[in-house]
Formats: structure tokens, C-alpha cells, sequence
């Protein structure tokens, strides 16, 4: 790993040079990695000198020419390595002095590097977001011509059929991240064909050179905002003006939404009035991004503006790749209108039916709400799961058990995850077994009611009276014998320790056995005095045990 310049101590760098300056002093030619040290020491130096109440041997500027020096042997090395200290160090001592010379060697290795290191990359974004103002006209131009001239020699793969399956929605973040990939095709998006070849396309026309060179420099400050997002780069660009075309204006706005601009109704009513007609590809994710910002602010003319605009463009139908795009834009305005109305389920789905034609949607609708929801509120989940039940939409068995793994692992809602255990299958029933068993265990409950109990108890014997259980259930099924049997179990759990013991000797330990029987004794015993006082005193009512524990 390298040392970094600013963190390492005069001596060092002192020495590394001393070093260096005996080798040549042998007759030894310097390799170019010896030029790298040297470099970077000299760089070192005119960092440490460039500090206040520094004691100076030579002149900053001096150190940086002998550095330069250095540089200008090994700059034909691609390698980030090099380059990057180099122009960090000259930004950090005088930006004014050096961006034309930054910008120039940045470009050349970016016009001839088909790859470039992500770290060339990434301070490209951070030059032109932090010194946007200041570089001027010309070194505009100079970067502008670079991108222009990645632009024309991307190469867009052609597709092939899986490529063009959409197995996930197109989300923002994708959208100006193709966008960046069209640039810098070692931008990695994992994104479709169509995708590529639409950020292409805006790419062609961003950068086109018949557009002035203004709006040019604008499009890519707007890119680097992104990209500072992405880099928890701050940004020191207040506003940027709106574009006028309807072409820049579709992409302008997800670069907004990701880079951290208030969205809000002016910028949707921007979108809107230039983007209609649009392409439905990029509309779908752009609308589904305002419908998530509305259910954060909870601005429901909002929801109803983006409810009307799909239906009057037709994005609730999807297209022939335009399915899971189409799913997810359900999706948005479901949770959108939950947190503006705060719930109403039936009226919201009863509001969708008229628009949306594609088969099996409210099922859709409903596992993606639930999936979303059993994470974040599993009580919503069961809600959402009742009201399926209701309307007759079927939940798929596998959303079902994540929500019953969801309930049984939390104490505020193990009671509603009893009834699962029925309907579970039987590969489904031991990790929802587990859920619960962990949940007793990691809580150090003392009981719990009789209907948990024998519910459980009940499952245990199904599924290990013919086989062992799994060891790493060893130490909550341990713990769970005494729960059971101070919950009103004491007869079952014989039957499952019988049944566990038979199929498996060694999962009990004889000390836990001499345990367990001290237990069963005492249990037996107390049985026998509320028996005996009963008949003495008469029908005495029973307790019921509650759920808790210490």
C-alpha cells in the first residue's frame, strides 16, 4: 500500500531522497518506480514547506519543478497511482496556477486510456464540481472535446434475448449511471441493452457540437453532481438554470433527484409540460422517483398530479419490455397514497382497476407491499396479507413465509404468527419452527401461553419424531423444555425429548437430563397440591399464563 504524501514526516521523505541521490551517485540509472519515490517525496516536501511556521530549506515552487521533473519521465504510465498525487498536490498549492496544466494531462489520459483507473475518474467529477467557476473557457472547451471524443467511440453491444429480460426495475440511480457509462464505458450499470442505447442517445445530443459550449459545461456540471453524490463529494453548486429542451429535460431530472435537489411541484410541473410524449422507458422510472419523494413529504396533490399524468399517457399499461417498469410504478403510487391517506387499501386498489389491464397486477401489487412492509412494519404485512384474503388475491407461498418468519421473530407480534404454523409446508415449517424457538430463546422467556405452547410443541413432534434436529438448535430447543413446561406442556414435551433422544442420543447431555427431571418433579408435585387443595376447597379458578418473561 502507498504512503500517503501528507501523512508521513519530513525525515522520511528526506531519506527516500538521500537514497535516491546515492544511487545515481554509484552510476546506477533510476527505475521508473525510483522516479514514483522521488516524486512523491518532492511532492511531500512542498506540502510540508507550503504549511504555516514551516522552516523552508528551498522554495515550494522549486520542490514542485523538481517534482514535475519526475513526473514528466513516467507520465506515458497509465496508472492512477502516479497521476493523482501529482495533480492533488498542484490543486493544494496553487489552483489558479495549475488547472490548465491539470486539465490538459487529465485529458490526454483519458482520450487515450480506453480504461481508465476509476480514480482518474473520480477526480475528474470532483474538478469539475469544485472548480466549475473557475476554469475557463478554453480548458472548457479542452474537457468538452475529451468527452465528445469518448462519446464517438463507445460501442453499443448488441443485444441478446436473456440481456433483454427485465428482471428488476430501471431505477434512478441506473438512469444517469447509463448515462455516465456512455462516457465511460468502464462505468459499470449491469443495466439492458435498451437502456445503454438510450443514455447514448442523450449522450449524443448533451454533447452534440452544435449545442453551445454553455450548455455543454452545464450538462456535465450536472453529471458531477451526481457523481458527488455517489463519492459523498460536497457540492458547492446552488442551482443550475432549467434546460429548454424537452431532450435534456428527461434526463436533466433524474440527475436532480439523485444529486440531492428539492424536488419539488415547479420541478415536476417542468418535467411534465417538456417531457410529455417522452420515452416511456425513462418516464416510468422518473414518475415512480416523484411518487416516493410525495410519499416522504407527504403531499398528496402531488400523487394525485403523477396519478393523472400516467393514466393520461398510458404508463399503467406496460409496453412489450415495459412489465416489471409497470410493476414498480404500482408500487410507488400504492405506498404514496398509504402515507397521504393513511391506509384505505380496498379504495386504493378499487382506484387502479380501472386503469390497469395487465393480468395478475393486484396479485403483484399485493407480494411487493407485503415484501416491502414485512421489513419495515410487519403489522402492516399482516394487514395487507388479511386483506388479500378477503378480496380472494392469493399471496405466493413464498411471501407468505417471509412474512411468518417476520412475525414469529419479533415478541410484539408472535401471537399472530401461531396460525401459520398450519398452513406452512412441511420444508417451510422448520425455519419458521426456528424463528420461533430463536425468539424464546434471545428474549429468556420464562412461559408463554398454553395455545403458543402446544402449537409449537405440537410441530416439534411432527417434524422430529422420524429424524434429528438440526444442531444449531441445540441451545434454544434446550431451553425451550423448561418454557413449555411451565406453560402447561409438561406431557408433550416427554413425547418430543423421547423422540429427539431416539433419533439423536447425543443431543441431550446427561446434565441436562438430571436438569429437566429436577423440573418435571417439581412441576408434578405442584400439580399434585393444586389437585389436593382443589378437591379440599373446590372448583378454584384457573390463571391463565400470559406471555413474558425475565
Amino acid at each position: 500500500m502507498l504512503i500517503d504524501a501528507g501523512a508521513a514526516s519530513g525525515p522520511y521523505w528526506s531519506f527516500v531522497l538521500e537514497i535516491l541521490h546515492d544511487k545515481q551517485q554509484i552510476g546506477r540509472s533510476l527505475s521508473n518506480r525510483d522516479r514514483y519515490w522521488a516524486m512523491r517525496a518532492y511532492l511531500a516536501k512542498a506540502n510540508t514547506q507550503h504549511r504555516p511556521n514551516s522552516v523552508a530549506e528551498q522554495h515550494p515552487r522549486e520542490v514542485i519543478s523538481k517534482a514535475t521533473a519526475e513526473y514528466i519521465k513516467i507520465g506515458h504510465i497509465w496508472d492512477s497511482e502516479i497521476h493523482i498525487p501529482y495533480f492533488e498536490a498542484l490543486l493544494s498549492w496553487s489552483p489558479s496556477m495549475h488547472l490548465p496544466e491539470i486539465v490538459h494531462r487529465l485529458c490526454t489520459i483519458l482520450e487515450a486510456d480506453p480504461k481508465p483507473y476509476p480514480q482518474c475518474l473520480d477526480f475528474l467529477w470532483k474538478l469539475v464540481l469544485k472548480y466549475h467557476s473557475d476554469i475557463g473557457p478554453g480548458d472548457q472547451t479542452r474537457i468538452l472535446s475529451m468527452v465528445a471524443t469518448r462519446i464517438s467511440g463507445t460501442k453499443i453491444v448488441s443485444a441478446n434475448n436473456h440481456e433483454e429480460r427485465h428482471w428488476a426495475p430501471v431505477s434512478i440511480s441506473q438512469l444517469v449511471s447509463a448515462i455516465v457509462s456512455a462516457i465511460f464505458p468502464t462505468h459499470r450499470t449491469g443495466v439492458s441493452y435498451s437502456l445503454r442505447q438510450w443514455a447514448y442517445e442523450i449522450c449524443l445530443l448533451a454533447f452534440a457540437p452544435s449545442l453551445p459550449a454553455l450548455d455543454r459545461w452545464r450538462n456535465l456540471v450536472l453529471i458531477s453532481i451526481y457523481q458527488a453524490s455517489q463519492l459523498s463529494t460536497s457540492s458547492n453548486v446552488q442551482s443550475l438554470p432549467a434546460p429548454e429542451s424537452p431532450q435534456a429535460i428527461e434526463w436533466h431530472t433524474p440527475c436532480y433527484e439523485t444529486g440531492g435537489q428539492a424536488i419539488t411541484r415547479p420541478l415536476w410541473k417542468t418535467w411534465k409540460n417538456k417531457a410529455d410524449g417522452g420515452s416511456a422507458f425513462a418516464t416510468r422510472p422518473i414518475v415512480s422517483a416523484f411518487f416516493k419523494v410525495a410519499a416522504d413529504t407527504v403531499d398528496k396533490p402531488l400523487v394525485d398530479a403523477c396519478f393523472r399524468y400516467c393514466t393520461e399517457q398510458g404508463l399503467w399499461t406496460p409496453g412489450r419490455k415495459g412489465s416489471v417498469q409497470s410493476r414498480d410504478l404500482v408500487f410507488s403510487y400504492i405506498l404514496a397514497s398509504v402515507a397521504c391517506r393513511r391506509g384505505h387499501w380496498a379504495e386504493i386498489f378499487s382506484g387502479l382497476r380501472a386503469h390497469l389491464i395487465m393480468p395478475g397486477w393486484e396479485r403483484e401489487a399485493l407480494e411487493d407491499l407485503i415484501r416491502y412492509y414485512t421489513f419495515k412494519s410487519p403489522t402492516v404485512a399482516l394487514e395487507l396479507y388479511h386483506f388479500g384474503n378477503a378480496q380472494g388475491i392469493t399471496v405466493p407461498a413464498n411471501t407468505t413465509h417471509m412474512l411468518s418468519v417476520a412475525l414469529a421473530s419479533s415478541p410484539e407480534t408472535i401471537d399472530s404468527a401461531i396460525a401459520f404454523l398450519k398452513h406452512s409446508s412441511r420444508y417451510r415449517l422448520e425455519s419458521l419452527l426456528t424463528a420461533f424457538l430463536r425468539n424464546l430463546h434471545n428474549q429468556q422467556y420464562q412461559r408463554t401461553s398454553p395455545i403458543i405452547a402446544a402449537s409449537l410443541a405440537k410441530t416439534m413432534f411432527r417434524l422430529y419424531r422420524t429424524r434429528p434436529p438440526p444442531l444449531d438448535l441445540k441451545y434454544p430447543i434446550r431451553y425451550f423444555f423448561p418454557v413449555l413446561i411451565a406453560s402447561g406442556q409438561a406431557k408433550q414435551s416427554v413425547d418430543i425429548l423421547q423422540a429427539i433422544h431416539a433419533t439423536s442420543p447425543e443431543f441431550f447431555s446427561a446434565r441436562y437430563l438430571l436438569r429437566l427431571m429436577r423440573i418435571y418433579s417439581v412441576t408434578v408435585t405442584l400439580s399434585l397440591r393444586r389437585a389436593f387443595r382443589g378437591s379440599q376447597a373446590g372448583p378454584h379458578p384457573r390463571r391463565e399464563a400470559t406471555f413474558g418473561g425475565t
